[in-house]
């Protein structure tokens, strides 16, 4: 994978909708999303480059309404290369 930020820093704006439903809570889901081991190794590619920030928008509280709260311990892991960037 190539990402063609050409050196600059990046600010990484995650929908948790482009995952395969049932990943991580979301209100829309669509068949034929990125897997977390998908998103991981995007990541460490991303990570490459310099990281100013990440936003994770969609990732809703439950699978359910009214349902025990969803952890986010799995998207976070996946995002950890990009989280370990912000650090460096």
């Amino acid at each position: 994978m190539v990402f063609p930020s050409r050196g600059r820093s990046v600010y990484v704006h995650l929908d948790c909708d482009v995952f395969e439903p049932g990943i991580v809570p979301t209100e829309y889901g669509v068949p034929g999303g990125l897997s977390l081991d998908d998103f991981y190794h995007a990541c460490q590619v991303i990570a490459e480059n310099g990281i100013i920030g990440v936003e994770i928008a969609e990732f809703q509280i439950s699978q359910v309404e009214n349902g025990a709260p969803a952890t986010p311990a799995a998207l976070l892991d996946a995002l950890s290369p990009l989280i370990n960037g912000l650090n460096e």
